[in-house]
């Protein structure tokens, strides 16, 4: 036991390495190169499609990631996996082209980029899969490594050919290419099983509830820009910063979670479902009390343009952040303790009531409206997810 521990203990710190070697070359290197290099406004929309992009290759990419990972077991015989990915792959990239050329009204150039953009990083999401499958996080952090200087690689080109998304591409490139070598996971056979329907009505669920997820992660943006502006994007992204900074290296805690929790000798209880929530929400805590003391020194050297503005909001937006990555960190307990249809209702209830919360709010109070609401959205989502998670370990108990 005390071995398993030490284990975990270390899959967790290499993990969050691997996480925070990415976010330290996106959030210290890469957006804030092109926040000094583009114009505010330009820049804001540049954090909106990014939004997208993530969202789009995330809700079906981890979901199919997830999924393998929930039902490896279930599978004597290989396959649907790859199929759902070629399905997935095309649908992405064909969504992406038409959001970039008809709704953000990129040229035909950007926007193939950023269609190629989603359709690398949906099919490097799922591949690495592999990793948690076999916990092997050391390989994680190595392909992490060689994303990261695909970015540096791209930050150097996207400029000089007018085309920002590079940089974005060429390290979801260089993942995807180490990934397929390392992986066998190409190799199954692309061929349906006699557990393709049910697993298909799994990924459906997995997807919208990631889907709601990832949406409301970037919801912020995807109301800012149509009702204060692309200016407004680019201010409250540098308030959020820091939390949002956390937020990203929380995605590995997550996932070494899930990772653990689908083990067959792992049972959960009330008293253990507790526990992970007060631990969640006392380092929730601590973190919040850390980067308010934190941005004051770093925001000013990585966005000295944009701070200023940005100052008023930074406590607020912080604390919807936090609260945000404490909602993440439970998830993973949730969707292993109940069904998951679950996770669809969870999201529903998050993304409705920051919906409903914003429409109240932001006539009158602009940006504060969008920070409150966040706020709000993720202390009704924590509290539903424990009721739910009481619940199904209630019914487990008595069956």
């Amino acid at each position: 036991m005390k071995l398993a521990k030490k284990n975990m203990i270390k899959d967790f710190i290499i993990n969050i390495f691997a996480s925070g070697i990415v976010t330290v070359v996106l959030q210290v290197v890469l957006y804030p190169y092109f926040g000094q290099k583009l114009s505010i406004e330009v820049y804001g929309v540049l954090l909106t499609t990014m939004g997208i992009v993530n969202v789009i290759a995330s809700s079906l990419g981890n979901s199919l990631n997830n999924l393998r990972l929930l039902k490896n077991n279930d599978y004597k015989t290989k396959g649907d996996f790859n199929l759902l990915l070629k399905y997935s792959t095309i649908i992405s990239a064909l969504i992406s082209l038409s959001l970039a050329l008809f709704v953000l009204k990129y040229n035909i150039y950007i926007s193939i980029t950023l269609a190629i953009l989603v359709g690398l990083s949906l099919i490097r999401q799922y591949l690495v899969v592999i990793y948690r499958l076999n916990l092997d996080f050391v390989g994680l952090l190595i392909n992490n490594l060689i994303i990261c200087i695909g970015y540096i690689v791209g930050m150097f080109i996207s400029l000089r050919i007018n085309n920002w998304a590079i940089a974005f591409l060429l390290g979801e490139l260089f993942g995807t290419l180490h990934c397929a070598k390392k992986s066998k996971l190409f190799k199954e056979p692309w061929q349906k099983t006699e557990q393709f329907k049910e697993t298909c009505k799994s990924y459906f669920h997995l997807i919208v509830s990631i889907l709601f997820g990832q949406s409301m992660l970037y919801m912020d943006r995807f109301i800012i820009l149509p009702f204060l502006g692309s200016e407004m994007v680019s201010i409250y992204m540098v308030s959020s910063y820091a939390g949002k900074t956390l937020g990203i290296i929380a995605i590995p805690i997550s996932s070494v979670l899930l990772s653990y929790y689908t083990k067959k000798s792992f049972v959960f209880t009330k008293k253990k479902l507790y526990l992970i929530f007060l631990i969640t929400m006392g380092i929730s805590f601590l973190s919040l009390i850390a980067i308010q003391i934190v941005c004051p020194y770093i925001l000013p050297i990585l966005y000295p343009t944009i701070y200023k503005k940005s100052v008023q909001y930074l406590l607020l937006a912080n604390i919807g952040s936090i609260l945000n990555i404490s909602s993440n960190i439970l998830q993973p307990a949730i969707m292993k303790i109940s069904k998951t249809k679950y996770q669809v209702y969870i999201q529903m209830v998050f993304i409705g009531t920051f919906i409903l919360c914003s429409i109240i709010l932001l006539h009158k109070f602009e940006l504060y409206a969008i920070c409150c609401s966040v706020i709000i959205a993720n202390i009704i989502k924590i509290l539903f997810m424990m009721i739910i998670g009481h619940i199904s370990l209630s019914k487990k108990d008595r069956s």
